[in-house]
């Protein structure tokens, strides 16, 4: 899994960077294959906004969520890609 990390607007805390790269990782467990793609954190006055692309089964797989905190929001994105990756995977296995 390779997964690019990278931020607008402010400078991220460590603690910010592994919990992102954590909830990433968790994609794992949905797809064995090679995931590769791009988290953008921005912070933009006090509203927060993560946009994650992702690479995988042929596709490309977008999440982008909004709120007040950034970890409130990264969880919410990595469930969206969840979804994307479950129905993805489904329609190759209907095949």
């Amino acid at each position: 899994m390779e997964i690019t990390v990278s931020t607008k607007r402010f400078e991220p805390t460590e603690k910010l960077l592994a919990f992102t790269s954590n909830e990433i990782e968790k994609l794992k467990r949905y797809f064995d294959g090679d995931i590769s793609g791009t988290v953008i954190l921005e912070e933009s006055g006090n509203r927060k906004i993560i946009e994650v692309r992702i690479k995988a089964l042929g596709k490309v797989m977008t999440a982008q969520h909004e709120g007040d905190d950034f970890f409130k929001v990264i969880p919410k994105a990595a469930d969206k890609l969840v979804r994307q990756l479950k129905s993805q995977k489904s329609k190759i296995r209907g095949r």
